[in-house]
C-alpha cells in the first residue's frame, strides 16, 4: 500500500480542534524549481480545465522516481553498457535468459518447451501489454516462442541495464569471495568440498532394475511365483512342487500340510500354503537339505524374469543373451550413461519424482556395488504410494573416483602449499562462484554503487522525494534553469529527463491530473456538504497531531522531519487545505461519480445489467460428479501419463490393442459397478479389488466361483497391461469452473464431457420431474472413440446430483399484503430515488424466471443502502445474489472503473495536444479491457457473457 493510502484511511475518533496550522519556514533561500525548455504549453485540456507540460513534468518527476533512478544507474552504467556494445555475443545468452524469465517465468528450455502453445500465445500477449504500460512498444513477432533463443533487438536493448549491472557485480563479486568478511566469502576447502557432497558426490547417473508393485501383497505375490524367498538379505530360489517332484526339505513341508500326494501338481492356493510354511535354513542337515543363496548372477538373472513380467509393455530383456551381471553392465543398451542415450536401466538423478526420493536415496546410500556388501532389496519396501524391489547395477562415477584420495574424501589441492587447485576444484570453485551471482548480490552491488555516486540535485521537491532512500542526495546551493540533476560529471536536463518521463508515463498520468481538475469543477463537487469538509478537516488535523507525536516514524515520516516536508512528501501538498482537497474530496468525488450509475448510461443502466445478468442465469448450470479414472503412467513418475505421448510411441497393432483393451476395462468396470447398492460404493470397490490385486492369473479361473473369490482371474490381464484406476469425487462443477479465473479448471475435454453429461440429466430427468438422480452413469460406451478422454486418461462419469439456475420470477399472484387493509401488495409499489432526488414507484415483479430491469434497479439501489435489500423478496434473492452480484462486483473492478472515468473525461471533451498521445491511450484502454476479460479470447462460457461487456457499456 502507498504511503498516501495509509493516510487516505486513517480515520480515527479523536477530534483535535485546530484552529489554524501554520507552518515554519526552513529559514533559508529556497531554490527555483528548474523547467528547462518546459512552460505552461497544454499538454491536455478539456471544458473548464488544462493540464500544462510543467504540471505534468511535476507530477511525473515524482511518480516517476523509478524512472529518476534509472537514467542515474543508465549514467553511473556506461562503461558497463559500452562493454555489451562492443561484445553483444559475449552476453547474448545471459539476455536470453533474462528475456525467458521476464516473458515465461523460466529461462529452462525444456520446460519452456512444455508449455502448451495456447498458454505461451496468453503469455506473450500479457507481457507485450505489460511492456506497453511502461512505454516500450513491442510487438508478439520480438519474443521467439518457438526456439526461446531469437527474440528481437527491441528486448535486448530493454535489458541491458539489467546486464550491465550483472557485469560490475561479477567484478565485484571477484573480491567479496576473497573477503572474509562478506557474506559471499569463499572459503576455498572448505566450500568446494562441501559442494562436492551436496551436488556432485550423489547425483551422478546410476544404473539399477527398479521394479515397482502396486501394494506389498502384490511384491510378495511375484517373489511366490517366482519361487523366491528372503533371508538375512539374500534370495534363496526353493523347489516349487507345483511343476516338479520336490524331495529332501520341501517334501517334509508338503507332509506337515497333507499335501504329499499333490506333489508336482500343486494348486496355487496349496502352494501358498507350502511357500509360506517353508523356513530358509542355510545350516539345516542334512547338507543336502540346506538352503542356498543365489549368487550375483543368479539374482540378476531372476530380477530380469521379474522385470520382464511385470512390464509386457516394455522392450523384453533377452534373457538368454545375459548370463552374468557383467553381461548386463557391457550392453550399452540396458547400462549407459550417455545423456542422449540412457540405457534402459540407467537414469539421471533428477529423473526420480519427488515421491521417489527415498528410494532414489536408498539406491544410492545403501545400497552398494562393492564385494560382500547389500546390492539389491531381497523384500519390497515400500517408497510413497507403492512397493519396490531394486538391484544396483553401476555407480557411473568413475570420474569422480579418480579425483578422490584413498580415504574417498576429495582432492582439493595440486600442491603441498595449498595455493593451486586441481583441476576439477577449479571446476566446483567457478561453480560456487555463479551461485554467489544471485539477483540479490547484484542489486546490493548497485545499490552501493548508486551510493557511492556524487548525485546534486537541483530539484528542491525532488531531493525531498528522493532523500526518502537510504542513499545521501546533495542539494545544489545553486538553482539551475536547464539542469535537475548532476551524476558525478554528467549532467541530466530537465528536458531529457520530461523526455523519457512523458514517454513512459506521459499519457495516463496526463489523463489522471485532466480527471483530477475535471472533477473538482464537476457537479458532484457541489454535493460535498459543509458539515463534510469540516469531517475532513477535523480527520486531517488528527492525522498532523499523530505525526507530531511520531506515530508514523515507521511508515517513513518522523516528526523530526517538520510538518512542511510531511505535506509534501505524503499528500503532494503546500498547504492543509490543498491536502484535504487531494486526499478527501476528491476521492470523495470519484466515489460520487463512480456510484452514479444512471450518470454513465442513464436509467438504461439497469437493462444493461440486467442482460448480462439473465446470460449468466441462462448459461448456469451445476453438476455434481465423481469420476472412475483408468490411466497409464508408464514411466513411473508417479502421474498420469498424455494418452497422446502414451500411444504416440505404440505401433498402429499395439495401439488399437490398447484401445481395445481399455474400452473392455471400462465396460466390465461400469457393468459390475451395476451390481451394488450403489454405484458409488460400487466403483470405490472394485478400484479397491483392482488395487489390491496382483498381476498374477491364477491356475483355475474357470468357474465363477473362481472369479468371485479370486480377484486376480478378473484385473490381472489390464494391470498387467500397465493399466491403473482411481476413484475419486470431484464435487461440483458449473459453468464457471473453467472460467478464466478459476482455480482449479478441468482438462477442457473432461469439461466437456461433463457438460454433456449435465445436458442429458436435465432433459431427460429434470425437465421431467424437476429432480435430479442421486446415482447416475454416463453412457456405457460401445467403441473407443466414444470413451470420455483427456489429457490425463479416460473417464467413467458419476453424476450423483445437479441443479439449474435459480429463478428470480414473482408475480403479482406471489405477493401478499402486509395488512389486510393496505391498498397494495408489499412489493406491489417500491420507492426508489433517481440520480435527480426524484421518488420512482416501481414494483419488484418479473413474470419469467429472468431477473427484470426493476429487480435489477431496486436491488443495485438498495444494496450499499444502510438498510439493505428491503425491497426484494427474500425468494428471489438467491437469484439476484447468485446472477447479479456477481455483474456489479465486476463493473466495481479496477478495469472497469478506468473505463468509466476514460467516459467522464469524453464528456468533457478533452483532447491531447499531442495527436500521437489519443493513440496511445487508445491501445492502453484496449490492454485495460484485455485485462478486465483475462485474456480468455478462446473461452466460450465466459465470452458468452462477458465477451461484449465493453460494447454494452459503451456511450
Amino acid at each position: 500500500m502507498s504511503k498516501t493510502n495509509i493516510f487516505k484511511r486513517s480515520i480515527v475518533l479523536i477530534i483535535v480542534l485546530i484552529s489554524a496550522l501554520t507552518l515554519a519556514g526552513c529559514g533559508k533561500k529556497e531554490l527555483k524549481t528548474p523547467y528547462g525548455s518546459l512552460d505552461d504549453t497544454t499538454y491536455i485540456s478539456g471544458d473548464g480545465y488544462q493540464v500544462s507540460e510543467k504540471e505534468l513534468y511535476d507530477e511525473m518527476k515524482i511518480s516517476g522516481l523509478s524512472v529518476v533512478e534509472r537514467i542515474f544507474y543508465e549514467i553511473i552504467y556506461q562503461a558497463e553498457l559500452a562493454k555489451i556494445d562492443a561484445d553483444f555475443a559475449e552476453y547474448k545468452q545471459d539476455f536470453i535468459d533474462i528475456v525467458n524469465r521476464a516473458v515465461f517465468g523460466t529461462d529452462k528450455i525444456k520446460d519452456l518447451e512444455e508449455i502448451e502453445e495456447k498458454f505461451l500465445t496468453q503469455l506473450v500477449t500479457r507481457f507485450v501489454d505489460a511492456m506497453y504500460l511502461t512505454g516500450l512498444t513491442i510487438s508478439p513477432s520480438d519474443i521467439d516462442s518457438t526456439d526461446f533463443t531469437n527474440h528481437g533487438e527491441v528486448l535486448f536493448n530493454h535489458y541491458r541495464l539489467d546486464i550491465a549491472k550483472r557485469i560490475h557485480a561479477k567484478e565485484k563479486l571477484a573480491e567479496d569471495i576473497l573477503d572474509k568478511d562478506s557474506s559471499v566469502y569463499i572459503s576455498k576447502h572448505k566450500d568446494i568440498v562441501s559442494y562436492y557432497k551436496n551436488n556432485i558426490e550423489k547425483r551422478y547417473p546410476l544404473s539399477s532394475i527398479n521394479i515397482r508393485f502396486t501394494n506389498s501383497y502384490e511384491a510378495n505375490q511375484t517373489l511366490r511365483q517366482f519361487s523366491l524367498k528372503s533371508y538375512r538379505s539374500n534370495w534363496y530360489k526353493i523347489a516349487d512342487p507345483r511343476v516338479e517332484q520336490v524331495t529332501g526339505y520341501a517334501l517334509t513341508v508338503l507332509e506337515g500340510l497333507n499335501l504329499e500326494s499333490k506333489n508336482g501338481q500343486l494348486s496355487d492356493s496349496d502352494h501358498q500354503l507350502y511357500y509360506d510354511a517353508y523356513t530358509i535354513n542355510p545350516d539345516r542337515r542334512p547338507t543336502e537339505d540346506a538352503d542356498y543363496n543365489l549368487n550375483i548372477d543368479e539374482v540378476v538373472k531372476e530380477f530380469l524374469d521379474i522385470y520382464n513380467f511385470i512390464y509386457p509393455y516394455r522392450t523384453q530383456i533377452d534373457i538368454a543373451n545375459y548370463d552374468s551381471l557383467e553381461s548386463i553392465l557391457e550392453d550399452p543398451q540396458l547400462v549407459n550413461d550417455d545423456e542422449d542415450n540412457l540405457g534402459i536401466f540407467t537414469k539421471l538423478y533428477e529423473d526420480y519424482p519427488t515421491t521417489q526420493s527415498s528410494l532414489r536415496t536408498y539406491i544410492y546410500d545403501t545400497l552398494s556395488t562393492k564385494p560382500n556388501e547389500t546390492r539389491f532389496t531381497a523384500s519390497p519396501r515400500p517408497y510413497g504410494n507403492y512397493y519396490f524391489i531394486t538391484l544396483k547395477l553401476k555407480d557411473h562415477n568413475e570420474d569422480l573416483l579418480e579425483n578422490l584420495d584413498d580415504d574417498g574424501e576429495l582432492i582439493v589441492w595440486a600442491d603441498e602449499d595449498e595455493e593451486t587447485l586441481t583441476e576439477i576444484a577449479e571446476e566446483y570453485y567457478n561453480e560456487i562462484v555463479d551461485s554467489r551471482l544471485t539477483s540479490s548480490y547484484i542489486n546490493q552491488m548497485a545499490r552501493e554503487r548508486l551510493d557511492e555516486a556524487e548525485i546534486v540535485i537541483y530539484d528542491e521537491e525532488l531531493f525531498l522525494h528522493l532523500n526518502q532512500d537510504p542513499k545521501d542526495y546533495i542539494l545544489s546551493k545553486k538553482s539551475s534553469k536547464d539542469t535537475v540533476a548532476k551524476v558525478d560529471e554528467t549532467e541530466l536536463t530537465v528536458d531529457n529527463l520530461y523526455s523519457r518521463l512523458e514517454e513512459e508515463l506521459g499519457v495516463s498520468i496526463a489523463m489522471d491530473l485532466a480527471l483530477k481538475k475535471a472533477l473538482l469543477i464537476s457537479e458532484y463537487r457541489e454535493k460535498i456538504t459543509a458539515e463534510q469538509m469540516k469531517q475532513f478537516k477535523e480527520n486531517f488535523e488528527v492525522l498532523i497531531k499523530q505525526f507530531g507525536q511520531d506515530m508514523f516514524a515507521q511508515s517513513g515520516f518522523p516528526a523530526s522531519i517538520g510538518r512542511k516536508k510531511f505535506l509534501k512528501l505524503a499528500f503532494r501538498s503546500d498547504t492543509i487545505d490543498e491536502a484535504i482537497e487531494k486526499v478527501y474530496v476528491i476521492n470523495e468525488l470519484e466515489i460520487a461519480y463512480l456510484k452514479d450509475l444512471e450518470k454513465h448510461f442513464g436509467e438504461e443502466i439497469y437493462e444493461k445489467f440486467a442482460t448480462i445478468a439473465n446470460r449468466a442465469q441462462d448459461q448456469f448450470f451445476s453438476i455434481n460428479t465423481s469420476h472412475l479414472l483408468i490411466y497409464v503412467d508408464m514411466d513411473e513418475d508417479d502421474n498420469p501419463d498424455k494418452p497422446s505421448d502414451f500411444f504416440e510411441n505404440l505401433d498402429a497393432a499395439k495401439k488399437l490393442e490398447y484401445e481395445n483393451l481399455i474400452l473392455e476395462l471400462m465396460q466390465l468396470i461400469r457393468d459390475k459397478a451395476t451390481r451394488y447398492s450403489t454405484f458409488s460404493n460400487g466403483l470405490e470397490a472394485i478400484v479397491s479389488e483392482f488395487n489390491d490385486s496382483t498381476k498374477f492369473i491364477p491356475s483355475s479361473c474357470d468357474a465363477e466361483q473362481d472369479r468371485e473369490h479370486k480377484p486376480e482371474c478378473t484385473w490381472a490381464k489390464y494391470k498387467r497391461a500397465g493399466l491403473h484406476l482411481k476413484f475419486e469425487s470431484l464435487g461440483t462443477t458449473t459453468n464457471q469452473t473453467n472460467y478464466p479465473d478459476s482455480s482449479a479448471p478441468f482438462d477442457d475435454a473432461f469439461y466437456e464431457r461433463q457438460i454433456e453429461l449435465y445436458n442429458v440429466l436435465k432433459d431427460n430427468f429434470y425437465d421431467i420431474d424437476e429432480k435430479f438422480p442421486k446415482q447416475l452413469f454416463d453412457s456405457r460406451p460401445t467403441t473407443y472413440e466414444s470413451m470420455a478422454e483427456s489429457s490425463f486418461g479416460w473417464h467413467l462419469i458419476l453424476a450423483t446430483g445437479g441443479a439449474v439456475a435459480n429463478s428470480a420470477k414473482f408475480t403479482y399472484d406471489d405477493d401478499t399484503k402486509a395488512k389486510d387493509s393496505d391498498d397494495y401488495k408489499i412489493y406491489e409499489q417500491i420507492t426508489i430515488k433517481d440520480r435527480n432526488e426524484e421518488e420512482i414507484i416501481l414494483d419488484a415483479y418479473s413474470d419469467e424466471k429472468s431477473i427484470s430491469v426493476n429487480q435489477a434497479r431496486i436491488y443495485l439501489t438498495e444494496i450499499d443502502s444502510e438498510l439493505g435489500l428491503k425491497s426484494i423478496p427474500s425468494e428471489i434473492r438467491t437469484a439476484l445474489n447468485s446472477y447479479l452480484e456477481p455483474i456489479r462486483l465486476k463493473y466495481r473492478s479496477d478495469q472497469m472503473q478506468l473505463h468509466l472515468l476514460y467516459m467522464f473525461l469524453q464528456e468533457t471533451n478533452f483532447e491531447y495536444y499531442n495527436a500521437n498521445n489519443r493513440s496511445k491511450l487508445e491501445q492502453i484502454l484496449t490492454i485495460n479491457q484485455n485485462q478486465f476479460l483475462n485474456y480468455a479470447t478462446d473461452n466460450d462460457l465466459f465470452n458468452e457473457v462477458y465477451g461484449d461487456w465493453f460494447t454494452i457499456f459503451k456511450k
